[in-house]
């Protein structure tokens, strides 16, 4: 699961944040040492696995029954990248601990999420404000959307501790 913002405003917005987006997704992957190669630009494959992840996802929502008035809503994602992940600093086995090592991870993401909802207007106006009476009646179907795209290079460095290794199974 990753998130997103994207605070680059078109011309015209007059919006704080253009949106924010979630990408869930399935990732697979493996060590590139089962393609039979030993070395992938300069670095060991038995220390150099590849992902991949892909998902897609949408759901249309008629809200008139749970809010009583005509109303819309829609959710989209599509998400899909790739990783690298290099055993950079090897792990270390200890008695009761070990250590995963530094893995250095790197790669691409591309992430598209889209929020809509829509509402039917059709209410009457009648009110007072001192001497003066208004009264009418609005009548729209106003919309709200978020379209969010982003690209994102990911650069990241990771470990792990495991304690209690008699607890393993």
């Amino acid at each position: 699961m990753s998130a997103a913002a994207d605070l680059d405003h078109e011309n015209g917005t007059k919006s704080d944040v253009s949106g924010v987006g979630l990408a869930p997704a399935l990732l697979i992957g493996g060590n590139l040492d089962q393609l039979g190669v030993s070395h992938f630009a300069g670095m060991d494959t038995e220390r150099l696995n590849a992902y991949v992840n892909l998902m897609s996802f949408g759901y249309d929502q008629n809200l008139t029954g749970i809010l009583g008035y005509d109303a819309e809503a829609g959710v989209s994602t599509k998400t899909a990248g790739f990783k690298l992940q290099y055993l950079w600093l090897p792990a270390k086995e200890y008695r009761y601990a070990s250590w995963g090592g530094l893995n250095l991870h790197w790669g691409y993401q591309y992430n598209e999420s889209k929020f809509s909802f829509e509402r039917e207007l059709n209410e009457v106006i009648d009110f007072t404000n001192g001497q003066q009476n208004f009264n009418g009646q609005i009548i729209g179907r106003p919309i709200f959307k978020v379209d969010v795209k982003t690209h994102t290079i990911p650069l990241e460095i990771s470990t792990d501790i495991r304690i209690f290794k008699f607890l393993s199974f």
